[in-house]
């Protein structure tokens, strides 16, 4: 009997109000997407724009300081959120809006797998990866 393997896939878009509070709309969507779905998200994508928006916040204070514990003046480059519920790892989906962004859940690895949209991982744009810790 040929074994059949059936993903569960569960995502939600949302939009973020301003730039300067993308933490806020984020921690609102991750409680939402719980509250919906009775799951924590395991991936948040963003179209290339916005993505690099949310980096360069990051890389200025207060963001700077209240999320991240890295040193120098460097722009940020963010790899994943993390909380103590889970750790959203980023993606870049340029099908998004702008202010866009999707939190995703699946019951196993997005990888290699043709038939899902899968965010592609900031790594493939030269991006280099930080932890932003958002504060639930």
């Amino acid at each position: 009997m040929p074994y059949i393997c059936i993903k569960m896939w569960l995502s939600s878009k949302y939009q973020l109000k301003q730039w300067t509070s993308f933490d806020e709309d984020m921690i609102e969507a991750f409680w939402d997407f719980f509250h919906d779905m009775s799951k924590f998200p395991k991936y948040v994508s963003f179209n290339k724009h916005t993505y690099e928006q949310i980096c360069f916040l990051c890389s200025f204070s207060p963001f700077r300081d209240e999320m991240m514990d890295v040193g120098g003046e460097e722009e940020i480059q963010i790899g994943s959120f993390v909380n103590e519920y889970c750790t959203m790892d980023c993606g870049i989906n340029d099908d998004l809006k702008d202010k866009e962004f999707e939190m995703i859940w699946d019951d196993g690895d997005l990888g290699g797998d043709d038939d899902n949209k899968t965010p592609n991982d900031p790594s493939d744009y030269g991006i280099f990866k930080e932890e932003v810790e958002l504060v639930f």
